[in-house]
């Protein structure tokens, strides 16, 4: 584990503990599949050693994710455990939020996540994973325009233009499209300067 993986899993499980004192809870049980599940876990599991488990939500089809997250409510339910998803700032700003209540991941864009846990974007020869946001140019492009548009403050016009022209005005509609539900995001916990939850409303 790098030294930069182990100051933000340190921090992380600061916060996760505190998130067990609160709730009155006695582990973890984290929906996995996204890409920084194993992060997620070396963080839960330092909160509570021994007291995490993941119930891998992969699968083809929304029924299969929808029942693997039933699978994981009872569980938590079963082990007086909190719910976790380790989905990334990137997706949250994308609208894709989850409905559990930890969001261990949240202040970490998709390229910080894959960079602290060793992954590639598909590249040549298609031997990593699929990138999952291609369509907007790529994982990269689409951190870079939310990183300068959330994180900078650049005027979404600045922010999206490098990506490609015909997909720039769908980006936007979509990061947009999230703000309302981005007001009722469950706990993320604060690495940057403007976190989700915290101090980023937009």
């Amino acid at each position: 584990m790098t030294e930069r993986r182990e100051r933000i899993t340190m921090l992380i499980a600061g916060v996760l503990r505190q998130a067990l004192v609160d709730h009155g809870a006695s582990g973890f049980v984290i929906l996995g599949g996204a890409a920084g599940t194993d992060l997620c876990l070396a963080a839960c599991s330092r909160a509570a050693p021994g007291q995490t488990e993941v119930v891998h939500a992969e699968g083809d089809t929304l029924q299969t994710i929808e029942q693997q997250r039933a699978r994981a409510r009872l569980l938590a339910a079963e082990r007086n455990a909190l719910l976790a998803n380790p989905a990334s700032k990137t997706a949250l700003l994308l609208g894709q939020l989850p409905p559990e209540p930890l969001l261990p991941l949240g202040d970490l864009y998709e390229t910080q996540i894959s960079e602290l846990c060793g992954l590639e974007i598909e590249g040549a020869g298609g031997a990593a994973a699929a990138d999952p946001y291609a369509h907007f140019g790529g994982t990269a492009a689409v951190d870079l325009a939310l990183t300068r548009w959330f994180e900078e403050r650049r005027s979404a016009a600045q922010a999206v233009a490098h990506l490609p022209e015909q997909v720039r005005g769908s980006f936007l509609e979509v990061v947009r499209a999230g703000r309302d539900r981005r007001r009722r995001i469950g706990l993320v916990p604060k690495l940057s300067t403007r976190t989700l939850g915290v101090d980023l409303f937009d």
